[in-house]
């Protein structure tokens, strides 16, 4: 049988433009040539599911899909952006008012596998993608919406994007040992919660748009 590559989503909406119908939790066939799972949201049902499908299968490579919230304000509403690399948001202990990482704490290594320097760097694909800006992610497992939340996060993190999903998905891809490629569309700022400015139809048409050719 043909080795596939795996295309991963946190919600059926995130890849319904692409094909349907999907069922969440279940890999479902794409085409010749992928496959397509959908997680629920957040890095605990992604670790979990996505662990599941690569036991059951192997995979040639891994692309994660979603939305994202935009940190850095340079980047535009509805812009595709590649993540580089990502990483697990105030993972660690409170220390009073100041914030102490599992690496600050000891509790681990920097550069123990599956991390580079304290970040999830993923086992690079074959896509060509030159066209879609570079960005650092930062996984939470709440969406930040309050300007206490941002300052907080601003304080400790340099990340461009933030996800629910992102890091997740790379720890599990590095951990199998198989390349990884995350593309996000950007849906909002990060700030005070306001989804009137939120533009989550555009930027599912240009995620959909961008993943379409990569996936042939």
């Amino acid at each position: 049988m043909k080795q596939k590559s795996l295309l991963v989503a946190s919600t059926i909406a995130e890849v319904s433009g692409l094909c349907s119908p999907f069922d969440l939790y279940k890999v479902t066939p794409l085409n010749e040539n992928w496959n397509v799972l959908v997680t629920g949201v957040g890095m605990v049902q992604t670790v979990f599911h996505l662990s599941q499908a690569l036991q059951k299968d192997e995979y040639l490579r891994i692309m994660n899909i979603g939305l994202a919230g935009a940190i850095n304000r340079n980047l535009l509403l509805e812009e595709v952006v590649n993540v580089i690399d990502d990483e697990f948001a105030f993972w660690g202990s409170e220390d009073n008012d100041d914030y102490l990482s599992v690496f600050d704490l000891n509790l681990h290594t920097a550069d123990e596998t599956p991390f580079t320097n304290r970040k999830l760097v993923p086992l690079p694909t074959d896509f060509s993608i030159a066209t879609y800006k570079k960005v650092h992610g930062l996984t939470v497992q709440t969406v930040t919406g309050s300007s206490n939340s941002l300052l907080k996060l601003n304080k400790y993190y340099t990340a461009d994007i933030e996800s629910m999903e992102g890091a997740a998905v790379f720890y599990v891809a590095n951990q199998f040992g198989i390349p990884a490629l995350q593309l996000r569309a950007i849906s909002n700022y990060v700030e005070p919660r306001n989804r009137e400015s939120w533009k989550i139809k555009e930027a599912l048409t240009g995620l959909i748009d961008a993943v379409r050719p990569l996936i042939a």
